[in-house]
């Protein structure tokens, strides 16, 4: 096994038992228990859940299934027959792949929706390969970029406000990047001296959004020295209309570049090259 692939294990892994934990719905009293407790499978290995509604409930309507490939390729779609109050969700792959189900309930059928549940597992996921080659000039890209970051100083800017805690202090923070772009992002500790301990917190993509002030607050009334990153070059504690009224390329941030490794949004997106 690679480097790499030893190196990115655990992170799939830890995915997989948070999605293969046993997933329950209140608004549609629905209970999802996983096949293995661990989320993980072998290549053959019947991968399912069972699905129960609560002692006393009835369906509301029809539940709808499909399980995906990667999170791509559709393997598989079908109904719960729920008249009992039970039923299985289940599927065998003779591959390494990650197993990604959508659950449409009676209560709506996008996403995200109080109607949707969606559960996962892996199978073989220590054997996941790169889905392309390794380019010849992958590690000397990267190396060129992270010199090129090395060489901008920080010049950090904080801008303390109120935390709204006791005994916390906090404030936005500012930072130089490349190509003229900043890093944003919000502080807080708790309000004594000494070493503390440090959690830093990447935000996650999609479009730009404001960070919450207690999402670093939290944190350091528990004793930690926390820092959360905004992941695009937007300011952080804006009002809504702030992020609304910013360029629609912005928001479809994903398309930026993505002909040219050099201009690609990638570059500038935090945490990309820190």
């Amino acid at each position: 096994m690679s480097p790499r692939r030893h190196f990115l294990s655990p992170i799939v892994l830890a995915v997989v038992i948070v999605l293969a934990a046993a997933h329950s719905s209140a608004a549609q009293q629905l209970t999802l228990t996983p096949y293995k407790a661990s989320g993980t499978y072998g290549v053959g290995e019947k991968v399912g859940w069972s699905a129960n509604l609560s002692p006393g409930s009835a369906p509301t309507g029809v539940y709808t299934y499909t399980i995906k490939k990667n999170n791509q390729d559709v393997i598989k779609t079908g109904n719960l027959d729920l008249a009992t109050g039970h039923a299985t969700i289940e599927v065998t792959l003779d591959e390494p792949a990650m197993v990604y189900v959508q659950i449409s309930t009676p209560g709506g059928s996008g996403p995200g929706s109080t109607g949707s549940i969606a559960v996962g597992a892996a199978v073989a996921p220590e054997k996941l390969l790169p889905s392309v080659p390794r380019p010849a000039d992958f590690d000397r890209f990267w190396d060129s970029k992270i010199r090129m970051l090395k060489t901008i100083p920080e010049n950090t800017v904080l801008t303390s406000s109120d935390s709204g805690q006791p005994d916390v202090d906090y404030a936005t923070i500012r930072m130089d990047h490349i190509n003229g772009t900043h890093v944003y992002g919000q502080l807080a500790k708790p309000r004594h001296d000494g070493k503390l301990p440090a959690l830093v917190i990447f935000q996650w993509a999609s479009p730009p959004y404001p960070l919450q002030k207690n999402w670093v607050t939290d944190r350091a009334a528990e004793g930690w020295l926390t820092l959360n990153i905004e992941p695009h070059d937007v300011l952080p504690d804006q009002p809504p209309t702030y992020y609304s009224l910013l360029p629609q390329e912005l928001k479809n941030y994903q398309l930026i570049g993505q002909d040219d490794r050099d201009k690609c949004i990638w570059l500038t997106t935090v945490p990309s090259i820190t």
